[in-house]
């Protein structure tokens, strides 16, 4: 992708390519933004590796620097997803005062890296501090990408392989017990695929504690008008037990498990009854909500003499199964589960960072954050609002005290797999907390679904799933083993372990593919890696 244009864009909001006025020009926060190149969409069966940025451009070349420059989004063929910047090149001619730049970046890998049908933008940003300009020209965006290609072998493959394949999964799960061959997946921090696996919400979407203004009184009367609109008939019982249900909800009845507090039981209540307010506005929208008002009533009439566990997850569960929407803890996988855990980890890691960043720096200022969030690639919501925040690059006089690139390689050298797994052992595991015990489940039932292919492979489905949960996911205390948890993180492309599966298989990653930042692994000796490279594995 390539653009010979002149292009420039100044802090009136006045961009031009060649000499002619372009415009109105995008804003994002106080900066302008002039699209100077838009690539076509990624084709089948291409899988995008790296990304190499060149250009030849500087911003006013006076006074403050350090804001405008080139960026490389990454715009999802889903509708209404956050375009994702990829990389960047910021002018600064106090750093450099060289008009040739130059970046590359690896990619996101996993499920969530760019997919057929995504494109690259390239835009120009400068912010409208008075004075302030930026030009480009000579643009150049280079994608590396390897295509995948079927080939018919032109030999069978015989059955000797699946002599080795237990052999090959002790060995597997053997060095799944080091750290030396783990390293991040960096796909799981990207902020489009966590909206999407239900992690995070943008500002302004709706949750599940939205119209908990609605009062509780109101349910019964709104469920009467429904039932007669839809001129629904229901077993009497059915019904009975149904507005029993809501009455207790409106008369902030107590309840199994709910809080013996009358005033911390009316705000668990009141969330409960957003929701089935929620339920019922989605249903009085539908043309022919009758079926699924029976299906909706009868659970409610289920639940009624259950504990508040219950009851929030029926009620949760039938306003999911009404909206489409996912808001119930029930309704996410374990997948989704284990990344809220890591995001929540992840969301106290950069606090405690920006505190100890703010002290140092004697400042308490909000803008302060936003500029601390900007600078920030961890996977966490707070970067895309902190971007929008037009104050924040107030603090570009601190960039000797305040460096992103220190900021991160902080963050990342604490995030590494050994507390990802205390993490989700302290949070999932150990804990006592509502739905933990749910939440353990589900990984267990995770675990008998990705029994991997080699293991005791001609024994009966039983047999497997019962040796493998509890000869090697879990020890003789019931604790869940290392192993395991490196295992599971590895196939929900938290972590990767790339490097031991292309060993065993006689070939190698560069230094760069082996350990994106410096940060993220140690390497091993030349003496470990050459033992482990005579590993097979299936």
């Amino acid at each position: 992708l390539s653009c010979e244009d002149h292009c420039s864009v100044n802090a009136s909001g006045h961009g031009s390519k060649n000499g002619s006025r372009v415009g109105p020009l995008e804003r994002e926060g106080c900066h302008y933004l002039l699209p100077m190149a838009e690539s076509q969409p990624v084709p089948e069966g291409l899988t995008v590796n790296t990304l190499h940025l060149s250009a030849t451009g500087m911003d006013q070349g006076w006074g403050n620097t350090g804001d405008s420059g080139l960026f490389v989004y990454l715009r999802r063929v889903e509708g209404g997803q956050v375009d994702e910047p990829l990389l960047g090149i910021t002018y600064n001619w106090r750093r450099s005062a060289s008009h040739e730049h130059r970046a590359s970046s690896e990619l996101l890998r996993g499920p969530f890296a760019p997919q057929p049908g995504d494109q690259f933008m390239v835009r120009l940003r400068c912010p409208n501090y008075p004075g302030w300009s930026a030009y480009c020209k000579r643009l150049r965006l280079t994608v590396d990408c390897q295509e995948q290609v079927e080939e018919k072998l032109a030999w069978s493959l015989t059955d000797q392989w699946q002599g080795e394949q237990e052999r090959a999964f002790f060995r597997l799960w053997a060095a799944l017990a080091e750290d030396e061959y783990l390293s991040l997946d960096m796909s799981h921090l990207s902020l489009a695929g966590q909206r999407l696996q239900h992690v995070w919400k943008p500002l302004g979407s709706q949750d599940a504690n939205c119209g908990a203004s609605r009062p509780a009184a109101e349910l019964l009367p709104r469920l009467k008008s429904l039932l007669a609109s839809t001129k629904l008939v229901l077993a009497r019982h059915v019904q009975d037990a149904a507005e029993k249900l809501l009455a207790k909800l409106q008369r902030n009845e107590t309840a199994v498990g709910a809080p013996a507090q009358a005033q911390e039981r009316s705000s668990r209540y009141a969330e409960l009854a957003s929701v089935v307010h929620r339920t019922f506005d989605a249903l009085e929208d539908k043309k022919s909500p009758g079926e699924m008002l029976a299906a909706v009533l009868q659970q409610y009439a289920d639940c009624v003499e259950d504990c508040i566990y219950r009851w929030e997850r029926e009620i949760h569960n039938m306003h999911d199964l009404v909206t489409g929407e996912a808001s119930g803890e029930g309704a996410l996988d374990a997948e989704d589960e284990v990344l809220r855990v890591l995001y929540r980890k992840r969301r106290q890691m950069a606090e405690s960072v920006l505190h100890h960043t703010k002290g140092a720096n004697a400042t308490a200022d909000m803008h302060f954050e936003s500029h601390f969030y900007a600078s920030l690639h961890f996977g966490l919501a707070e970067q895309l609002t902190a971007r929008r925040d037009p104050h924040r690059l107030t603090y570009l006089q601190l960039e000797n005290r305040v460096r992103p690139d220190a900021l991160q390689a902080e963050l990342f050298e604490d995030y590494v797999p050994a507390l990802l797994r205390q993490t989700i052992r302290k949070e999932v595991f150990e804990s006592q907390g509502s739905g933990t015990q749910a939440l353990r489940e589900k990984i267990t039932n995770w675990f008998s679904a990705h029994i991997p292919a080699g293991f005791r492979a001609n024994d009966t489905v039983e047999s497997r799933r019962e040796a493998f949960l509890f000869e090697y996911c879990y020890d003789e205390t019931y604790r869940i083993t290392n192993e395991a948890l490196n295992y599971m993180l590895c196939c929900m492309h938290i972590l990767t372990a790339r490097s031991l599966i292309l060993q065993a298989s006689g070939q190698s990653l560069s230094d760069t593919e082996q350990f994106p930042p410096a940060s993220l692994g140690s390497r091993s000796s030349e003496s470990d890696r050459s033992v482990r490279a005579r590993c097979t594995l299936s």
